[in-house]
């Protein structure tokens, strides 16, 4: 089962952006009150734009001193691989017949009068590998760089489903996620940022729409 995801983010040290991304789920339970899947996906982040940071000292040509802090322009592309199981509570089972003969007739006689399969909250916690492209340059003294920054996160989505007969499913949700990105490069040019850690730290919001979940 498929299902593509649309929505922003809102990262501590980047500038808030687009955030689209496509998740293969592999159903472990689907029925009963509680329900589960686990998931494997990636998302796509793209963003361009300028910011004050704290730089390798650099000489201004216009002042003729030393500063320590200049605007920088990034220009960054991030990439999560993402491992997430899900957990539903669904509001239909619940209010099902506990008798399990009775059950199934009142499941058939709903869905045969209803286009809704099935509705609910999730929980979708995730562990995920974050890899972070940034070009960084500093216009006043000419100098740019392309940097890499990597390392593990870990978050939860936490939203409501509602999935049709058809097998189509929609979900609006609530992302929040914590990453703190080392750096690759060791060296630091004059003028350009000399933070050797991004934190993604932040929220998001998604709207999903899948072939079942």
């Amino acid at each position: 089962m498929l299902d593509f995801s649309f929505g922003a983010i809102y990262p501590a040290q980047t500038a808030g952006g687009l955030y689209p991304g496509v998740t293969l789920h592999k159903t472990i339970k689907k029925r009963g009150v509680l329900q589960m899947d686990l998931g494997v996906g990636a998302a796509y982040y793209q963003r361009n734009y300028s910011d004050l940071a704290i730089v390798e000292p650099y000489l201004n040509p216009n002042s003729g001193s030393a500063l320590p802090f200049a605007e920088v322009k990034f220009s960054r592309k991030l990439v999560p691989i993402s491992f997430k199981p899900t957990f539903k509570i669904s509001f239909i089972e619940r209010s099902l017949p506990k008798l399990r003969p009775v059950r199934g007739a009142a499941r058939a006689g709903m869905e045969s009068t209803s286009d809704i399969k099935d509705t609910g909250v999730f929980l979708r916690p995730h562990v995920s590998y974050y890899r972070l492209s940034s070009e960084e340059s500093n216009e006043v003294n000419s100098s740019s760089i392309l940097r890499t920054y990597k390392d593990w996160g870990w978050g939860s989505e936490l939203g409501f489903y509602l999935t049709m007969t058809n097998k189509v499913t929609t979900s609006i949700s609530v992302l929040y996620s914590r990453a703190a990105l080392d750096r690759e490069e060791n060296v630091e040019p004059a003028g350009l940022p000399v933070d050797a850690v991004v934190k993604l730290n932040g929220v998001g919001f998604l709207l999903s729409v899948g072939m079942g979940f």
